[in-house]
């Protein structure tokens, strides 16, 4: 009698070599030593990961019509070992090493790991690209041994910058905004939500640790990919000792929270260029081009008596002008 292919723990068989047609080109090899070695009963070679926990149902076209008729198929309709990758779009599933994520979706484990090692496209720090590629539903990458350490670095990074996020929310009275009492709001009781939403945080290049950029009505211009310097994004500690001018640390809160104004404008920069230039988010985007504006100091935005534009100036404590502003 045939077997049918439905099983998902592919057994070592004795005899058999899946790979045992491929080329001795080395990429081709790295490639085969990375795949799962296993063959499922039904006699069709494994096409998960080595030394996977569970292996992949198998992605033979005859094996997951014969499941979706018996109505037992745990993979996404459409999808077998002659689908392409939808991240790559280069390859079909049946070609690389795969994994299957906990939405049942199904991708080349290389594409997989590196969405997860090159991070957020954009400026922004933000932990979309952890979403599936397909249905956008959180992906499930536990059971991945050779994603352990990406994995971690991304853990990481996504704790400092939640912990980071909810005490400036608290401290820019976030945690009083109404949206958080509105039972239809998304953040409805999520104070840590919204101040993920609310609080933008950026990857210093210098010192390689988060720090804030500001509030965002909106984040989806600051979401978005584009082209950018990550040597440009450098938070105001290691900023501090490069600009004279002005309140470069506070006697409360040290450096971490110093605003920098931008150089051609009466904006709070974001930018830090070249090693000597600080740029609001406009100014930066036609860097070259800037002319310095004519600020008189009676209606600047900054309530700050600052140097003439064209000159790099730190503004002092976001914190402490914040409460100052309330206060009056």
């Amino acid at each position: 009698m045939q077997d049918d292919g439905l099983g998902g723990d592919g057994e070592e068989r004795k005899g058999q070599d899946p790979f045992s047609d491929v080329c001795l080109r080395q990429e081709c090899q790295e490639m085969v030593a990375e795949n799962c070695q296993k063959v499922h009963p039904c006699g069709h070679p494994c096409r998960g990961f080595f030394n996977e926990q569970e292996c992949l149902p198998c992605l033979n076209a005859d094996c997951v019509a014969e499941r979706d008729r018996q109505g037992v198929n745990t993979l996404h309709e459409g999808i077998d070992e002659d689908s392409f990758c939808t991240i790559c779009w280069i390859s079909g599933l049946g070609s690389e090493p795969c994994i299957k994520l906990g939405c049942c979706h199904v991708f080349h484990l290389k594409c997989v790991k590196t969405i997860v090692e090159n991070k957020w496209p954009s400026p922004r720090i933000v932990f979309a690209f952890m979403n599936c590629p397909s249905c956008k539903q959180p992906m499930q990458l536990d059971h991945c041994a050779p994603l352990n350490e990406p994995l971690n670095a991304v853990r990481q990074i996504r704790q400092v910058v939640e912990a980071k996020a909810l005490e400036r929310a608290r401290l820019e009275g976030l945690d009083k905004n109404p949206r958080l009492q509105d039972p239809g709001d998304p953040y409805f009781n999520d104070l840590q939500a919204f101040a993920m939403f609310k609080c933008a945080y950026y990857m210093c290049f210098k010192c390689k640790k988060p720090y804030f950029g500001g509030l965002n009505d909106c984040g989806d211009e600051q979401m978005a990919a584009g082209e950018y310097r990550k040597e440009d994004l450098v938070c105001p500690s290691c900023c501090a000792d490069l600009v004279g001018a002005g309140q470069t640390k506070c006697k409360k809160h040290g450096s971490e929270h110093i605003d920098f104004k931008c150089k051609w404008c009466c904006s709070i920069a974001l930018w830090f260029c070249h090693g000597n230039t600080h740029y609001c988010d406009p100014c930066h985007r036609i860097a070259g081009r800037n002319k310095p504006n004519n600020c008189n100091g009676r209606d600047c935005p900054l309530k700050v008596q600052h140097l003439p534009a064209g000159q790099e100036f730190a503004l002092g404590c976001s914190l402490c002008r914040s409460n100052r502003f309330v206060d009056v």
